[in-house]
């Protein structure tokens, strides 16, 4: 588990997770958010920063500083997509073309 992990800094440890978090056939029934978000950053740093139409190809950020812009664009489109969001003009269903 990633807490167990950080809480021991255990680096075989670390190295299973990330095992885990870039492996697409992982099996996901135990994961909890921390797991999702995880993977998701990994691969959302990884398509951004490599891929030719990624949002920090060829921009000189360090890695921190990417991971927090792209933890930023996260949190902006959970916002949006927040329970309180949905029927507003700019919000949910609205992001999704519905009425």
């Amino acid at each position: 588990d990633i807490s167990r992990c950080r809480l021991r800094g255990n680096t075989k440890c670390h190295a299973g997770i990330q095992g885990e978090i870039v492996n697409p056939y992982t099996n996901t029934s135990d994961w909890t958010e921390v797991h999702y978000l995880a993977r998701f950053m990994y691969h959302a740093l990884r398509h951004n920063t490599r891929h030719i139409d990624g949002l920090f190809k060829n921009r000189p950020l360090r890695s921190r500083e990417a991971e927090i812009l792209m933890w930023s664009v996260l949190k902006a489109i959970q916002h949006l997509h927040a329970p309180s969001q949905i029927n507003r003009p700019r919000g949910g269903r609205a992001l999704l073309g519905g009425a």
